[in-house]
């Protein structure tokens, strides 16, 4: 079995998704700007902003590095790999089930994100907190999609790493 080209699917694909998550940041960093000039105070639209700041912030900030690391990881580990594949696989694998722990608290995250986006958007009284828990709950189930792409791809790699362990 080949995991060269395993190998570089799963990296291209992070990488992939790091340079679209950069572009959703500064995306929603876009509509804040617009959202806060253009939006009266204690208004729905308001209400998206500090919401969207922060998640547009840390996804502009993040990313960078993300591209950057997985960009290093794509240089990296394909002579990692020609050289001693056994340790390669070794090691790649001991990391693997590290990130694969962290899909169920995400998915937690995200549905707490959802459930509390869905009570405010219902619950709050004032237009600003209705805006708050739609974003929230947009941000929630963004993430959702996001980490169960990135789910699937990490265990189908992961499974080709234990294949290749033999």
């Amino acid at each position: 079995m080949e995991l060269l080209p395993h190998l570089l699917s799963y990296y291209q694909g992070e990488r992939t998704g790091s340079i679209i998550a950069l572009g959703a940041g500064m995306v929603l960093l876009l509509i804040v700007l617009l959202v806060r000039q253009r939006s009266l105070p204690g208004s729905f639209s308001r209400g998206l902003f500090w919401p969207w700041l922060i998640t547009g912030g840390l996804l502009t900030a993040s990313a960078p590095f993300m591209w950057m690391n997985n960009d290093r990881r794509l240089e990296r580990m394909p002579q990692e790999l020609r050289a001693d594949a056994r340790s390669f696989v070794e090691k790649d694998l001991a990391r693997m089930h590290q990130v694969n722990r962290t899909w169920m608290p995400l998915k937690i995250f995200w549905t707490v994100l959802v459930v509390g986006g869905v009570v405010l958007a219902f619950a709050g009284r004032a237009p600003n907190w209705k805006g708050v828990g739609l974003a929230i709950l947009l941000i929630g189930a963004l993430g959702h999609v996001a980490d169960g792409i990135a789910s699937r791809n990490a265990e189908h790699y992961t499974r080709q790493l234990l294949q290749a362990q033999g």
